[in-house]
């Protein structure tokens, strides 16, 4: 990230942890080699390395709000502890995005590539381009 810019992050969750508080430590990297470390849970008092962690607060659920069933593919194996799954973005999130704009993964398997196409095109031209090549050969040949 370019020393100056500022970090958009995008997190998803499918159901917030009974908790009154959430922290996102965060390890923010600079173009220059520079680090800032985002992980003092508390406020800095100028022991550690000066940065808290962003630290969501959390409310109660709103009136008629109804909890979710654990997902039927969670494991046990899965650790208790949130893991960080977001990556920065150089580039804003965009609040007025159009719903066209968010194009899923089934939707993008569904459409055609244009690989596909230009690639027979590619093969047929070879093939043509060396068969004229093999008659224009064979014809000076035999004269």
């Amino acid at each position: 990230m370019a020393v100056g810019k500022d970090a958009a992050y995008s997190v998803a969750v499918r159901q917030l942890p009974d908790a009154k508080t959430l922290a996102f430590k965060t390890l923010q990297s600079y173009d220059d080699g520079r680090v800032d470390r985002w992980i003092e849970l508390e406020k800095s008092t100028g022991g550690g390395h000066g940065h808290s962690a962003p630290v969501l607060e959390l409310q109660e659920a709103a009136p008629g709000a109804e909890p979710l069933a654990p997902s039927p593919s969670a494991s046990s194996s899965v650790p208790a502890t949130p893991t960080p799954s977001s990556t920065p973005s150089s580039e804003p999130a965009d609040p007025k995005a159009k719903p066209s704009d968010n194009v899923t993964a089934a939707e993008e398997e569904k459409g055609f590539s244009l690989a596909l196409p230009i690639g027979i095109v590619v093969v047929v031209l070879a093939l043509a381009g060396g068969l004229w090549w093999f008659l224009k050969r064979r014809r000076t040949g035999t004269a």
